[in-house]
């Protein structure tokens, strides 16, 4: 299979894709459909419900129809925001760092900062944190959120996009006390790492992803799907618990992609970029695809 890696070797901790799926020619791809009628593909988007536009584009420019079966419902609870509030109104030092790992943590934490008026804050010392982005889709998050346009374009961001590779990455010539908004599901990887390296991380489970509701039609897309596309480990395992795991896995990046692994999806049926992104996870769509022409 030319554009992908679906393999790792026995033992490795992190998915390790060889290439960029932006620098390979493509094979043909016969067009995906929504429905399941003759030979066709199946290519199910399981974001959260509206969500999954930006991939769908992507993908229906190179004719890739695809269906949403959203398997992930973000919630917020005001107990969650009253302690991000806390942690920014009543910290008692400025935060040297905000780091976030997910667009969704970056929406979460934009919020935050309207509702405590950092943007317009004179009070300079309140507003002298950096901002820290797992990979580009959580840093363009950061810059499309109109109360963090005095951060914009600032953001720090590690060479490969993975929370273990920012922990390793993340300059301590600022100062080490760290905000990090989160996921209640996100793995202790970020703040482990980062402790490790003596940062004082103060993590606020800010949002929450629990099981979208299938509808009836929700159920028969998955079951006619040749190829999901997952976005996170939640995703990957939501969809593991109603459907099968006898198709192609198309992942957003690394995480999602050892989740499916784990899962059961099989090595020669996981798919991955080299490069975590609305691009690479386009390319790791089509690769799939064309796995089964």
């Amino acid at each position: 299979m030319r554009g992908a890696l679906v393999a790792v070797a026995a033992g490795a901790a992190a998915w390790a894709p060889a290439f960029r799926y932006d620098a390979l020619p493509r094979r043909p791809t016969r067009r995906a459909a929504a429905t399941t009628h003759g030979d066709q593909i199946v290519v199910a988007l399981t974001r959260e419900a509206g969500k999954n536009g930006g991939l769908a584009r992507a993908l229906a420019e190179h004719h890739i129809d695809t269906v949403e079966v959203p398997c992930v419902s973000t919630q917020r609870t005001p107990q969650m925001d009253a302690l991000l509030d806390s942690a920014l109104l009543f910290a008692e030092d400025p935060w040297d760092w905000v780091v976030v790992t997910s667009p969704e943590a970056a929406k979460t934490f934009g919020a935050a900062v309207a509702r405590a008026g950092l943007g317009a804050t004179r009070d300079a010392k309140w507003r002298a944190f950096r901002l820290a982005a797992v990979g580009g889709a959580t840093a363009a998050a950061l810059d499309a959120c109109q109360d963090l346009r005095p951060w914009r374009g600032s953001s720090f961001t590690p060479a490969t996009a993975t929370a273990a590779a920012l922990a390793k990455a993340l300059p301590d010539d600022s100062g080490r006390r760290v905000l990090f908004p989160a996921s209640a599901l996100a793995a202790p990887t970020l703040e482990e790492g980062l402790k490790e390296r003596n940062f004082a991380v103060t993590r606020v489970d800010a949002y929450t992803t629990a099981p979208a509701p299938w509808s009836p039609e929700d159920a028969a897309a998955a079951a006619s799907a040749d190829v999901v596309a997952v976005g996170s480990p939640s995703a990957a395992r939501i969809w593991a618990a109603r459907a099968s795991v006898n198709v192609r896995a198309a992942c957003v990046g690394a995480t999602s992609a050892d989740a499916c692994v784990e899962l059961g999806f099989g090595r020669d049926r996981v798919f991955a970029p080299a490069k975590p992104g609305l691009a690479g996870w386009a390319g790791a769509v089509r690769d799939a695809v064309a796995a089964l022409a």
